[in-house]
Parts: structure tokens; sequence; C-alpha cells
């Protein structure tokens, strides 16, 4: 019995060493499936991030492209589009607005019939003053421009009508001719 009962305790030992070493070896086991995941968690959310950052490049690209689409419209020829869009690119790394601000604001004098080269410059100037962005000073711009002082009520309510009236010399604008508002307009801002 005693014997038996020594055998059992070897067995009992010998199993419980390996039982440790396997304990060791499945500790490691899980250190680098551990390491394994968050390595494919780390992965994953760079690839998120580039995937993001592509679809900002991507859908950016696409809406310039649909600007520079309505521009060709506008300007009546692709060559002059690109120029336009040249010009506003220029504005736009030299004002605080984005690109995609100059450019709609741009495209929005052109559909006003103002010629956009021309002007976008002091539409940033006049959008800084407002501080608005320079879209909705083009807007504003555009609506006094295509219907005289009368329509020009964001203007009024900035006091750019009243600076209109006093730098060109002008008492009574409603009594001024659509050409005579425009010049008076323009000559202001520039």
């Amino acid at each position: 019995l005693q014997e038996g009962l020594t055998k059992v305790t070897t067995k009992v030992k010998g199993y419980s060493k390996e039982a440790n070493g396997m304990r060791g070896v499945t500790s490691g086991l899980r250190r680098s499936i551990g390491a394994l995941r968050n390595n494919l968690l780390l992965i994953s959310f760079t690839l998120g991030a580039v995937i993001a950052g592509v679809k900002r490049f991507v859908d950016a690209s696409a809406g310039f492209e649909a600007v520079k689409t309505r521009l060709v419209g506008l300007t009546g020829s692709v060559n002059n589009a690109a120029r336009a869009f040249d010009k506003f690119n220029a504005i736009a790394g030299k004002t605080p607005f984005s690109l995609d601000d100059v450019v709609n604001a741009g495209a929005q004098l052109k559909a006003f019939g103002a010629d956009a080269e021309a002007l976008i410059q002091p539409i940033s100037n006049l959008a800084a003053f407002m501080g608005t962005t320079a879209t909705e000073a083009a807007n504003a711009f555009g609506r006094a421009f295509a219907g005289g002082s009368g329509a020009a009520d964001i203007l009024r309510e900035r006091g750019i009508l009243n600076i209109i009236k006093s730098s060109q010399g002008l008492t009574d604008l409603s009594k001024t001719t659509l050409p005579e508002f425009r010049k008076a307009l323009i000559e202001t801002l520039q």
C-alpha cells in the first residue's frame, strides 16, 4: 500500500509539474494573442483614419470639380473657368477663407453677372469686415449688384450702404440709377 501511495504521489507531483509548465506556456500564448489583438486594433483604427482622410480628399476634389463645371457654364469656356479657379485659389491662400468658400463666392459673383476675378479680393475684404463667409458676402454683394440699393438689405444692416454714400459723396442712394449704384458699390469695395 505504501508503495502504491508513493507511486500515486510521484504521479501527482509529475502531473502538477506538467500542469505548472502548461500554465507558463499558455500564459505566454495568452500574452501573444493579446498583443496580436492589440496590434490588429491599432491597424484597424489607423486604416479607418486613412480611409476617412482619403474620403475627405475625394469629397473635396468632387466638390471642386462641381464648382469648376459651374464656372465653365458661367464663364463660357474651360480656359476661362481654369483661370478664374486659379485666381480664387490664390486669394484663398492669402485670406482666412477656405478655398471652397472663395471658389463658391467667385461662382456666385459670376452668377450675378459681376467680374468675379476683379472683385474676389474686395469681396473677401468685405466678408472679413462683415464677419461672414466669402460666399455670404458675395451673395449680399450680388443682390445689391443685381437689384440696386433697394435690394441691399444685408449691406444696409451692416452699414455698408452708409460707407458707400459717404465715400462716394452720395446723399440719397434711392435716386441713383442701377449703373451709378454699381459703380459706387464697386469703387467703394475696391
